[in-house]
């Protein structure tokens, strides 16, 4: 099985307040394992007040079920912690355990049929 990683970022530059302004995203990650992908998304690429939704998408593009997934994120407690009741998993409400002081957020997945997608999301606030 090859595992092949896809980089990205994007870049503005312009003027903000008659001072040059150049912004960077962060990197997005895809990884690309024989069929199977994951892309994480945010709603917003400046993020100032309310609620940021990430939205994960797992696609098993493989021969084979992508059976007992189990995603695991990281959410950096020193900036962000996950709004609670907003984990959603293809649009219904599921069981997560989330510790606050890691900011490890796990949920176990179904397993993802050939063919098909998982589509994860849930909210975060600023601490």
């Amino acid at each position: 099985m090859a595992d092949t990683k896809l980089s990205n970022t994007a870049n503005v530059t312009g003027t903000y307040d008659n001072i040059p302004t150049a912004l960077t995203s962060e990197a997005v990650i895809t990884e690309l394992i024989s069929g199977l992908t994951i892309v994480k998304i945010a709603d917003k690429q400046n993020w100032a007040s309310g609620n940021l939704q990430y939205t994960i998408t797992i696609t098993n593009g493989a021969e084979n079920a992508f059976e007992n997934p189990t995603i695991t994120d990281i959410l950096d407690p020193t900036l962000i912690k996950l709004v609670d009741d907003t984990v959603e998993v293809d649009g219904e409400k599921v069981e997560y355990t989330y510790d606050p002081t890691s900011g490890e957020l796990s949920i176990v997945l179904k397993t993802i049929a050939v063919g098909a997608n998982s589509v994860i999301t849930f909210q975060v606030q600023k601490v």
